[in-house]
């Protein structure tokens, strides 16, 4: 397969962007920073994210080392990014944020991160893993993700992207920014969309359509304050419609052509919709600085696809070519035999997952140096969230029959699957301890959470429950600098990965003590850094997902791995 692009980028500067961050944006402190952390960090700058125009997260993320991919879809879609070793399934067993706020759709209650941020709106990426990673929950084991949107620039800027490409791919991506006086503002707008590169059998659309909108507006205070302070709102709506499914092929029809779908996966819809509002605030109190963010983040999406047959034998043992399985199931799934059993076992179940997601906040994290002479500096950080989110999960199923070629909805009653409500509330504190010299730098702290969980179940079966976890996660991390331009880094720490809503009582966490040590090489512009790591897990626990072959009535079930 051959796939041509073609960019047209056009950037209009008034004056000269200044160079000076506030170093605050980055949790790292900075790129150069993160060179003499003690522990993991990398920062994918902006002139990696935007030398290839990359749309995919994962084109970005595989350049960082101790990240682990699952690819999907192809296009990026549905992210399945995991921290060294963490499972990637739906990046869930890792934290993800923007601008340092929790971006899945329900990081406590469904962490699986069926929305993720465009790529294309982020100036840099930072990654963590090992000791550094306490500061954020609520999965600690692999590490976090921290996606830094665009800031205002500090003069005009305006910016055109327009591509084009093979499989009738086209990219529209704009922005305009500005500051003036104490007001500063950006404006951004992004589409991407695709007829995609799967033959459908029989014909039709395979791709999609994602479009993003976001918007800043800023005010900060006059040079002359005594105390440095800024406000930003953001706000942001993302939608999408990709024709997606998780039917998959035979290993002799893969062989011939690996970009063919089967025409019972017609009707594969994934659609959905993602807002954000965020205030945030950074202020200085002398030496101490403050920062604050309320958010408020809703997801909805409703994934129609094609769910198994009706009674007749399992899907996968169709594809798989399972020996005593009836083969002119699968002529049905390929729409070359139409269904045919008087009692409709061999009829299509087409279904509709239907899911609404919240997730909302306040947090603050304090900044405060303890003393600090010309050899040595101390310093606390403190942090505090109150975080509450939630699902509402209403699944069915339409019955179908394959007839000449064509899906036709057999006129039956829709079948509820599964329809609950699960809930989370969780407050999270962490304290750090560092120490800075130029010898040395340690990190020593704790996080603790406290999570009550709910699930109101609405099906027939009324299997309500009420849960409440503390989860503490201590850790400790030093570097040292042996020679001039050669380290040395050790660190430790206990992370975990929480029981979701609605679980047996039996169902552990995931739990496992992680160690880290290597070492780094820097001279000038090379960098070079050699890492081992070894987690020691107590228990992996896993989750029944419709996409590794779990029914519908055990989705997002989870299990002890020991």
């Amino acid at each position: 397969m051959i796939t041509v692009f073609i960019f047209i980028v056009a950037t209009l500067v008034s004056g000269i962007t200044k160079a000076e961050e506030i170093e605050s944006i980055y949790i790292t402190g900075g790129r150069d920073k993160a060179k003499k952390q003690p522990g993991s960090a990398h920062i994918v700058a902006k002139e990696q994210i935007t030398e290839f125009h990359h749309t995919d997260a994962q084109r970005v993320l595989e350049k960082v080392p101790g990240v682990n991919i699952q690819e999907e879809d192809g296009e990026g879609l549905r992210p399945n990014i995991g921290l060294r070793g963490a499972h990637p399934h739906r990046s869930k067993k890792i934290v993800l944020m923007e601008d340092g706020i929790l971006i899945a759709p329900a990081p406590y209650s469904a962490p699986a991160a069926y929305y993720f941020p465009s790529i294309m709106a982020m100036e840099d990426v930072e990654v963590f893993k090992g000791p550094l990673a306490i500061e954020y929950g609520p999965n600690t084991i692999g590490g976090a993700i921290n996606l830094i949107s665009r800031r205002i620039p500090y003069n005009s800027e305006t910016f055109a992207d327009i591509g084009g490409g093979s499989f009738d791919f086209r990219k529209l991506h704009l922005y305009h920014g500005n500051m003036k006086g104490q007001w500063g503002w950006l404006f951004e707008g992004m589409h991407l969309e695709s007829q995609g590169f799967k033959e459908l059998d029989g014909g039709g659309d395979t791709g999609f359509q994602r479009s993003n909108f976001a918007g800043k507006i800023q005010w900060s205070s006059p040079s002359s304050a005594q105390n440095f302070q800024q406000w930003t709102l953001k706000v942001g709506y993302s939608t999408e419609v990709s024709k997606e499914t998780y039917l998959g092929i035979t290993k002799d029809d893969f062989a011939k052509n690996s970009n063919r779908r089967y025409l019972a996966s017609k009707l594969g819809n994934m659609d959905w919709t993602q807002s954000q509002i965020v205030l945030t605030h950074f202020g200085e109190l002398g030496r101490v600085t403050i920062n604050t963010d309320v958010y408020n983040n809703s997801y909805m999406r409703n994934w129609l696809k094609f769910n198994g047959f009706n009674g007749a034998g399992d899907a996968r043992d169709v594809i798989n070519n399972v020996e005593g399985t009836d083969k002119t199931l699968l002529d049905i799934l390929r729409g070359s035999e139409d269904s045919s059993s008087p009692i409709g076992t061999d009829k299509l179940k087409i279904g509709g997952n239907d899911r609404s997601y919240y997730a909302k906040g306040v947090q603050t994290a304090v900044y405060v140096p303890l003393n600090a002479d010309k050899k040595s500096q101390h310093s606390l950080k403190i942090g505090l969230r109150y975080h509450g989110d939630g699902i509402e999960r209403d699944h069915t199923e339409d019955l179908y029959s394959m007839q000449n070629g064509q899906l036709v909805n057999d006129g039956s009653a829709t079948k509820t699957t599964k329809t609950n409500v699960d809930s989370s509330s969780a407050i999270s504190t962490y304290l750090n301890y560092k120490y800075e010299s130029p010898k040395v730098q340690t990190i020593t702290g704790v996080r603790i959470e406290n999570v009550s969980t709910s699930r109101n179940d609405r099906s027939v079966d009324n299997a309500d429950s009420e849960n409440q976890d503390q989860v503490v996660s201590p850790g400790a991390g030093v570097y040292y600098q042996l020679e001039e331009n050669i380290g040395l880094l050790f660190g430790v720490h206990k992370g975990y990965t929480l029981v979701g809503p609605g679980q047996a009582d039996n169902i552990k966490p995931e739990e496992a003590l992680n160690f880290e040590f290597g070492t780094r090489i820097f001279n000038g512009p090379t960098f070079a850094e050699l890492i081992g790591f070894y987690s020691d897990y107590s228990n992996i626990k896993g989750t029944c997902t419709f996409s590794a072959g779990c029914s519908s009535t055990s989705i997002d079930t989870e299990y002890n791995g020991g």
